[in-house]
């Protein structure tokens, strides 16, 4: 398979096109989460990779742990189906791409293609892990940095959702039916369900005694797609459904989730509205809420002890985005679409 690479430029490494790296990554705002010293040694640690029209930066199936940052033109996420190519998420100047396999190490479950002459800076998995290894703070900007990449690529498999069951179709957002009724619950019990979230160190008490848990009958919104959020949710006892509602086809149940599981974070990390509904399901269910102000708080306090979150925030959004992959392939065969 021809990858479209220009063999006359996809290694530039001199030391002024690493200097020109760095003037252009600072100006992104994908990016902005990174100090300025972090940000200087990836761009130091990355190559060009320059790809002519339909050239591929790598493909679907293939093991690989490189990032990727678009310096300039554009790609298209690409997932072969029995009836053509599946487009996904769009990648313009500034977005990143790959970093899915890098946090999960499992092939790519998408091929990134160039729409036209595209220049991308390629920073070898290998050497990030190096560059964070011993330095968490480093590793927390990192983590947040491809937590916002990752829920942008949710979101964007959801607007792909949309095109393939209702193009050009919308639904009014559901009624919120409020905020459940405040449980009391042991310090211990919280103190597990934060441990689970991947919490340490000495923040653990303090969020402890901080927050709240609540109770949600059955069939009540917990929250509704396209309502803003401030809170992810942490589910104690119960189940909650994800689900989206398609028009004409009714309710598309996304995920049923149990205890242990969590929701809500993306609206947590980009500050979007809520990209699908949460319901309690079953006979209801009992929640911990963690709100952004908490989670600040304790990033602030003690960075390290909020490693274990972040690492865990980017594994759920993985497993969300190669099972909604699978989910679009299977609609897109369903549907004929395209």
């Amino acid at each position: 398979m021809s990858t479209g690479i220009d063999p006359t430029s996809s290694w530039a490494a001199s030391t002024p096109v690493q200097s020109a790296h760095l003037v252009l990554l600072r100006g992104f705002s994908s990016l902005k989460h990174l100090a300025s010293h972090h940000l200087g040694a990836i761009g130091l640690s990355g190559q060009e990779v320059c790809l002519r029209a339909g050239g591929e930066a790598y493909h679907e199936g293939e093991a690989g742990d490189d990032v990727f940052i678009v310096l300039s033109g554009s790609a298209t996420a690409i997932r072969q189906t029995p009836l053509g190519d599946l487009l996904g998420a769009s990648f313009v100047r500034g977005d990143i791409a790959g970093e899915v396999s890098y946090l999960d190490g499992q092939p790519r479950c998408w091929s990134l293609r160039a729409n036209e002459p595209t220049t991308l800076l390629r920073v070898p998995g290998a050497r990030l892990h190096e560059l964070v290894r011993g330095e968490p703070g480093m590793a927390l900007e990192l983590l947040r940095t491809f937590w916002a990449s990752l829920a942008a690529k949710v979101r964007s498999a959801y607007r792909v959702m949309n095109e393939i069951m209702a193009p050009g179709q919308h639904v009014a957002p559901r009624q919120r039916s409020g905020d459940g009724a405040q449980i009391g619950l042991s310090e211990g019990t919280k103190l597990l369900a934060l441990r689970t979230l991947g919490f340490s160190g000495a923040e653990l008490g303090l969020l402890a005694t901080q927050l709240v848990a609540q109770r949600y009958e059955a069939d009540t919104v917990i929250f509704s797609e396209g309502e803003p959020g401030d809170r992810l949710f942490v589910v104690l006892e119960g189940q909650v459904r994800i689900s989206r509602r398609i028009p004409s086809l009714g309710e598309e149940a996304l995920a049923i989730l149990r205890r242990g599981d969590v929701f809500g974070e993306m609206a947590l990390v980009d500050e979007k509205p809520r990209s699908a509904d949460a319901i309690a399901h079953g006979d209801g269910c009992a929640l911990l809420a963690i709100t952004r102000v908490d989670l600040a708080r304790a990033a602030a306090s003690d960075p390290a002890s909020m490693l274990g979150f972040f690492a865990l925030m980017g594994q759920i959004l993985c497993r969300r985005l190669r099972s909604m992959t699978e989910q679009l392939v299977a609609w897109r065969i369903m549907t004929g679409f395209g």
